[in-house]
C-alpha cells in the first residue's frame, strides 16, 4: 500500500511557527487599530479645526461644499494656481456623501469624516495582514502579528485619518485592489479563467477609483497588465491572456478617460488633474533652492506663473507651458536631482508624517524637517523630546525598509512570480514618483506594502537565505 508523503511545513524547514488562530489575531489587530483612533478621533472632536492642519484640506472642504450646494466642483477663490483643473472629484465626492449623512454642522461632519476613515484605515491594516499571511505562510504566526501591531499603533497611520487629506482612502483602495489581485496572479487560484478574469476587472477598478482620488495611483496600472497577461497566457492561454489585458485596460481607463474628456471640455488639459504641470515648477524650485523655506518656494512659484499666464492663449497652453519649463529647469543639472530624487526616496520611506504632530498640539513653526545630520543635532539642542520621538520613528521605519528589503532579495526564481514583482513594482514606482515632494505624508500609501515585505524576514527567522514564501511554492507546477 502506497503511503502518502508529508506535504513540507509552511516555513520549508526554517525556524518553527509559533500557531496563532486566525480568528483570534484579526480581531487582536482590529482592536489594537481602532483604539488609537478612536483616541484620535476623539482629541480631534476637542477642536475639529485640527482636521484642517495638512496640506490641501480647506480645498477639498470647499469643493464637497460647492458638490453638496449644487452638485458641481465649482473651485472657489484659492489663487491663482487653483483652477477647475486642479483637483480630481474622488476625495470631494466621498467627503459630501459622509456630509450628507451627516447632520448636524460641520463639526458633527468633521468627526463623522475622522470616524470612517478611521474605520477604513483599520480596515487597511487588516487586508495587509491577510495578504501577508497569504503570501508567506500558510498559517498566522506571532511574529506577524506582532509586526502587525506596530502598524496598527503607529502614530501616523493612527492619526492621519482625522486630517482632510486624500492619502487614507486612496491606501485602501490601493490595498483592496492589491488583495483581489493577489489570488488571480496565483497559477493554482482557479482551473477556470472566469473567477480569476472578474478578481482582475475589479481590481482594476479600484485601482481606477484610487486613480480618481488621487491623480498618481493612475501609474499603478503599469506593473498590472504584463503580470495579469503573462498569469493568464501561462495558465489560459494566448487568447484568455489577450482578453484579460484588453479588459483590464478598458476598466481602468473609461473614468479616467471621461474625466480628462470633461477637463478638456472646459479648456483645461486632457489629463486627470493640472497638478503635475504646477508641480513641475515646484520641483525645480525645491531642487534648485533645497535650504529655501516653503513659503519662499511657493512665493517663487507663483510669481513664474503669473509670467507665463501672460503669454499664453488658454489655460491648456498655460498648464503645458509650466511643465516643460519645469522638466527642462529639473532636467538641466542631472547630478542635482539624482540627489534630490534619492533623498527624496529616504525622506519618504523613514520620515514620520510631520502634520500628525501639530494635529497633536505641538506648534506647527516649531517642527523642523529633518534633511540632513545638522539638522538632527540642531533639533537634539532646542527641542531634544520631540528629536527623540522624531528619531525614533525614523529608525524604527529604517529597520522596517530594511526588512522590506531583504525580504524581497532572498526570495527564490523571483521571476517566476508576477504577482511579487507587482507588488514590487507598485511599492517602487509610488516611492520614485512622490520623491521629489517626500516626506511622512508620502510615506502613508507605501506603509502596508512595507509591512507586508518585512513580514518575509520575520517568518524567514531572519536568515539570510533564498526562501521560497508559501504563495510562490503554491504558483509553481
Amino acid at each position: 500500500m502506497k503511503t502518502e508523503t508529508a506535504r513540507p511545513s509552511p516555513d520549508h524547514g526554517l525556524i518553527p511557527l509559533s500557531p496563532l488562530p486566525r480568528g483570534t489575531a484579526e480581531f487582536l489587530l482590529l482592536l489594537l487599530a481602532i483604539l488609537p483612533r478612536a483616541a484620535a478621533t476623539l482629541w480631534l472632536a476637542l477642536d475639529p479645526a485640527r482636521a484642517f492642519l495638512a496640506g490641501d484640506g480647506h480645498e477639498y472642504w470647499a469643493l464637497s461644499e460647492s458638490l453638496l450646494t449644487d452638485g458641481t466642483l465649482n473651485f472657489p477663490e484659492f489663487g491663482l494656481l487653483r483652477t477647475p483643473f486642479t483637483r480630481t472629484p474622488g476625495y470631494p465626492l466621498f467627503l459630501a456623501a459622509i456630509r450628507a449623512l451627516c447632520p448636524g454642522g460641520d463639526n458633527a461632519e468633521l468627526l463623522g469624516i475622522a470616524c470612517v476613515q478611521g474605520l477604513l484605515s483599520a480596515w487597511t491594516l487588516l487586508l495587509a495582514y491577510r495578504m501577508a499571511i497569504r503570501i508567506w505562510s500558510d498559517a498566522p504566526t506571532h511574529r506577524v502579528a506582532i509586526l502587525f501591531a506596530l502598524y496598527a499603533l503607529d502614530l501616523g497611520a493612527a492619526t492621519f485619518g482625522c486630517l482632510l487629506m486624500n492619502e487614507t482612502l486612496f491606501t485602501f483602495l490601493w490595498i483592496l485592489s492589491g488583495a483581489l489581485l493577489l489570488p488571480a496572479l496565483c497559477a493554482s487560484y482557479s482551473h477556470s479563467p472566469w473567477p480569476r478574469l472578474w478578481l482582475t476587472l475589479l481590481a482594476t477598478l479600484l485601482l481606477a477609483g484610487a486613480a480618481i482620488v488621487r491623480p498618481i495611483g493612475q501609474l499603478l496600472v503599469l506593473p498590472v497588465l504584463p503580470a495579469v497577461a503573462w498569469t493568464f497566457h501561462r495558465c489560459h492561454g494566448i487568447r484568455w491572456s489577450a482578453c484579460a489585458t484588453l479588459l483590464g485596460l478598458a476598466v481602468f481607463s473609461l473614468p479616467l478617460t471621461g474625466w480628462s474628456l470633461r477637463n478638456a471640455a472646459l479648456g483645461g488639459p486632457f489629463a486627470l488633474s493640472s497638478v503635475p504641470s504646477v508641480n513641475m515648477l515646484l520641483y525645480a524650485e525645491e531642487v534648485e533652492s533645497p535650504s529655501s523655506s516653503g513659503p519662499e518656494i511657493w512665493a517663487r512659484v507663483h510669481q513664474k506663473a503669473e509670467q507665463m499666464l501672460a503669454t499664453t492663449d488658454s489655460p491648456k497652453d498655460w498648464f503645458r507651458a509650466m511643465a516643460i519649463h519645469g522638466r527642462e529647469r529639473l532636467l538641466s543639472d542631472p547630478p542635482r536631482l539624482i540627489s534630490a530624487v534619492l533623498r527624496g526616496c529616504l525622506q519618504t520611506a523613514i520620515s514620520p508624517p510631520y502634520a500628525v504632530l501639530p494635529f497633536l498640539g505641538w506648534p506647527d513653526e516649531q517642527i523642523k524637517p529633518l534633511s540632513s545630520p545638522a539638522d538632527l543635532v540642531e533639533g537634539f539642542r532646542n527641542q531634544p523630546a520631540l528629536s527623540l520621538v522624531r528619531l525614533a520613528a525614523m529608525l524604527v521605519s529604517a529597520l522596517l525598509c530594511t526588512l522590506a528589503l531583504a525580504s524581497f532579495l532572498t526570495q527564490r526564481r523571483i521571476w517566476s512570480a508576477p504577482w511579487l514583482l507587482t507588488l514590487l513594482g507598485w511599492t517602487a514606482m509610488h516611492t520614485l514618483l512622490s520623491a521629489l515632494s517626500g516626506g511622512g505624508r508620502m510615506r502613508i500609501p507605501i506603509q502596508a506594502w512595507i509591512f507586508i515585505f518585512a513580514a518575509g524576514m520575520l517568518i524567514s527567522g531572519f536568515r539570510l537565505k533564498p526562501i521560497c514564501c508559501v504563495m510562490q511554492a503554491r504558483s509553481e507546477p
